[in-house]
């Protein structure tokens, strides 16, 4: 039966998972195995248009790989970005002007996980990687550009 209300077919589904989590992942399996192409084309759809939440997903369970404490919402980051304007906290740099010269903004540890950093929000800043970014430079410094970046 389709929905026309996105959200309630949402928590049919939801309620459906939890009914019987083994015979929902079977079925869902079954669907990725019958239409791989299909899955492969949605799943780089999604990560274009949701850049955000897959490189803070991605951080997370990297920081949770290394044993690191704490963790941050995707919300979290987006409004980190904010108050910094959209750019990178050491050159300044935009995040549109970055995107033209082949570069990102992404997420950096003040302190690093390898030196005993957490991944709480107020241990991070917005930096910008990919060749000759500014992350590449700073490696396991613990530099705060926050500080010196001019307040909102």
């Amino acid at each position: 039966m389709p929905y026309k209300d996105t959200e309630k077919a949402r928590e049919s589904a939801r309620l459906r998972y939890w009914k019987n989590p083994k015979k929902s992942n079977a079925r869902n399996r079954a669907r990725r195995k019958e239409k791989p192409e299909w899955y492969q084309e949605y799943h780089s759809r999604y990560k274009k248009e949701n850049p955000d939440i897959i490189r803070a997903a991605r951080c997370r369970y990297n920081s949770k790989l290394r044993g690191s404490r704490g963790t941050f919402t995707t919300q979290q980051w987006v409004e980190l970005k904010r108050k910094f304007k959209n750019c990178c906290v050491c050159c300044r740099r935009s995040e549109s002007t970055l995107n033209k010269l082949g570069l990102v903004l992404v997420i950096d540890h003040v302190i690093p996980i390898f030196l005993g950093g957490s991944t709480t929000i107020e241990n991070l800043q917005p930096l910008c990687s990919g060749v000759g970014g500014c992350n590449r430079r700073k490696q396991v410094k613990t530099t705060d550009y926050r500080k010196t970046f001019p307040a909102s």
